[in-house]
């Protein structure tokens, strides 16, 4: 499936063509919105099958670690 074909399904004509205008196979695509089923997850999954790189936001808080910086006192 083409990707404006793809994005048409998701966007207006006036996003298709400014998103068009900016997405590169090199960078990744973050796919979020509001919870429930609205199509982020077919859209993230179409995306891919076009050789995109795309991912869910929850994808990324999932994996996320958090570090505590401790600093600790030079004794002398």
């Amino acid at each position: 499936m083409e990707l404006r074909k793809v994005l048409s399904q998701y966007f207006s004509e006036q996003e298709v063509v400014k998103l068009l205008a900016l997405l590169d196979k090199d960078v990744c695509i973050i796919v979020e919105g509001k919870q429930g089923p609205t199509g982020k997850s077919t859209l993230c999954r179409k995306l891919k099958e076009l050789g995109y790189k795309a991912v869910e936001r929850w994808e990324i808080e999932k994996e996320a670690v958090s570090y505590t910086h401790l600093t600790l006192p030079t004794i002398a």
